[in-house]
Formats: C-alpha cells, sequence, structure tokens
C-alpha cells in the first residue's frame, strides 16, 4: 500500500518558530510530529510513503534518512539505548518537491505527475481491457449521470460547476485510494467551494465514507464479472449479474475498516463466497490493485459529493459560491 504526507506548507500558523524548523519537525513530547503520522502509516500496512516538500524542507528529508555519523559513534561507545531511537521509517520514503505552494490542489498535481512517471508500463498494457472498461465506466458516471441528475434534481443549474468544486477532493481519492483522507479534504472544499453547510456535510460525508460505497460497489462488480468471464466460455447470465451485483452491495457496508482497500477487499471476498474454483480469481488483477481501489474511491467521493449538494439544496440551505472563490 502506499500513502502520500502534504509537507510543503509555509506553517505560518505556528511562526516564528517555522521560519526556520518545519513544522512537521515540531515535537510533541521528544518525537518529532511527522513520526506519528509514519507510525500510524506503517500499522494500517502501509510500506511506501510519499512526502510532497518543498526547498524549506531539507531538515525533513534529513530527519527520514540514515544518520551514519551519529551510529558510528553510538556503536563505538556501546549506547545501544541512543541507536535505538535514531533508525529511519521501515518503510520506502519518496520526496517530490513542490516548486511553489500553491495549496493542496496544486500539491495533488504534483503528485498525479509522480504517479503517472511510476506506473509501470507493461501492466497497463497487459490489462488494458480491464483498465478501459473501469475508465469509460467511471467516465460515465462523472460527466454523464451524475450531471444529469444534479441537472432535473438540483435546479436546472449548470451541472458541472459541481465538478470542479471537489476538483482537489477527487484528485486525493484517486492518488491516495483511501476514502478517510478523501472524506478529510472534502470537508473542507464541499463548505468552501460547494456551499454545502456544515450540519449537511459532517452527516452526508461520514455516513458515505462508511457505507456508501457506490464506486467501490460498481468497481468490484465489473472487475469480478471479467474475472469469472475469463474463468469461463460460457456466457455470463443475468442471475449471474444480478448475483454480483447484491453481494458487492451488501459487502460495500462493510468495508469501513478498509478505507484503502475497498475494491481488492470486495473482489476476493466476491471470489471465496463465488466459490467453484475461483476463490483466488483475484489474485490476477494483484498487480493493477491500486488503480482499482483508486476508481472506486474516487467514484465513491464523488457519490458523496454529489449527494452532500442534493441534501443541501433540497433542505435550501446550499450557499452558492462563485468559481473565483473556490479554495
Amino acid at each position: 500500500m502506499k500513502g502520500v504526507i502534504l509537507a510543503a506548507g509555509y506553517g505560518s500558523r505556528f511562526l516564528p518558530v517555522t521560519k526556520t524548523v518545519p513544522k512537521e519537525m515540531l515535537p510533541l513530547i521528544d518525537k518529532p510530529s511527522i513520526d506519528f503520522i509514519i507510525e500510524e502509516f506503517l500499522q494500517s500496512g502501509i510500506e511506501e510513503i510519499l512526502v510532497v516538500t518543498s526547498r524549506r524542507k531539507k531538515a525533513l528529508e534529513d530527519y527520514l534518512d540514515r544518520e551514519i555519523e551519529l551510529e558510528s559513534i553510538f556503536k563505538t561507545q556501546g549506547a545501544q539505548s541512543k541507536l535505538d531511537k535514531i533508525p529511519p521509517p521501515e518503510a520506502q520514503i519518496f520526496f517530490v518537491r513542490q516548486q511553489e505552494m500553491l495549496g493542496t490542489g496544486h500539491a495533488m498535481i504534483v503528485i498525479t505527475a509522480y504517479f503517472m512517471m511510476t506506473v509501470k508500463q507493461n501492466e497497463l498494457t497487459l490489462f488494458k481491457q480491464i483498465l478501459i472498461i473501469i475508465g469509460i465506466d467511471s467516465a460515465l458516471v462523472i460527466f454523464a449521470v451524475f450531471p444529469v441528475l444534479l441537472y432535473f434534481l438540483g435546479g436546472r443549474r449548470n451541472p458541472y460547476k459541481w465538478l470542479y468544486a471537489v476538483l482537489a477532493p477527487a484528485l486525493t481519492a484517486f492518488f491516495s485510494g483511501d476514502n478517510y483522507l478523501s472524506v478529510v479534504m472534502l470537508a473542507k472544499h464541499g463548505k468552501e467551494n460547494l456551499g454545502v453547510p456544515r450540519r449537511v456535510g459532517s452527516a452526508v460525508y461520514p455516513l458515505f465514507a462508511i457505507f456508501g460505497r457506490a464506486g467501490t460497489v460498481l468497481v468490484a462488480s465489473a472487475t469480478f464479472l471479467l474475472v469469472l468471464k475469463s474463468y469461463s466460455s460460457l456466457e455470463i447470465t443475468f442471475l449471474q449479474v444480478l448475483w454480483t451485483l447484491l453481494f458487492s452491495l451488501l459487502i460495500s457496508v462493510t468495508l469501513g475498516t478498509v478505507p484503502g482497500l475497498g475494491a481488492y477487499v470486495a473482489l476476493s471476498t466476491l471470489c471465496a463466497i463465488y466459490g467453484r474454483g475461483l476463490q483466488e480469481g483475484y489474485l490476477i488483477l494483484r498487480p493493477i490493485a491500486p488503480l482499482l481501489i483508486s476508481f472506486g474511491v474516487l467514484l465513491d467521493v464523488l457519490t458523496s459529493a454529489f449527494v452532500s449538494l442534493l441534501v443541501a439544496r433540497h433542505e435550501q440551505m446550499a450557499e452558492e459560491v462563485d468559481a473565483y472563490d473556490f479554495v
């Protein structure tokens, strides 16, 4: 699993100390705050961490690297207790610099560029068919289904403005693959961009992050049917499609404990329940599991934003925000 830490900001709320010390290095008792974030990542099974930094955060990069000189001194002194305090994190940590601090949305564009550069081309070629199908399904939902419904149910206003309003949460969802991380971003942009009040968002966002995983259902269903088709020369029947949709929906309400693995966990569960030699069928899609998860979380977050906006408009609580005022 992969995780992202956004650490390029100025830390202006902690001035004057952050003139020279990155805010991520400010100590909580005897450890920098970033240590606690990395520890939670490791406990969650995240072994690859991308840190978005800036030119002012060299100390952060040095801290997460090995300190050869200190290691040598402590070994010579036999100071094992001190040596135990300075090992680097047991994870692969990558750094990418944000040239200008232009907000979270810009940071997500930097992450997007890094993500696209690290995707293995041979994996994309091998699974091209399934990725095209998932991509087309996702595009239809995002650019056709949601806008049409929003136009007719949301007061016949511009149905595409809301997509621009939730661009940062959508990018966060796709490139982090984590529902809960994306919900934090959505809570801010929902209020500032969509005009959804806190009392609506505080109810809708957590509810959909835990139980309303519509995107995960779509991705899990589509991939399972493709796996099923690859294991049999027979045509997929209507009952098999109905079974897949029903069990995908039932499984989705249990995925609250796996915010970063939803679609793949749902797919593996479907394979296990279906049986008939298909129990390990999900393994053939393991190389592209991160992409499948990303598509699922992207649709989950956009569904949450879509529903919250509809609820706010229905209750006449939504504020109209000009696009120039978006954060």
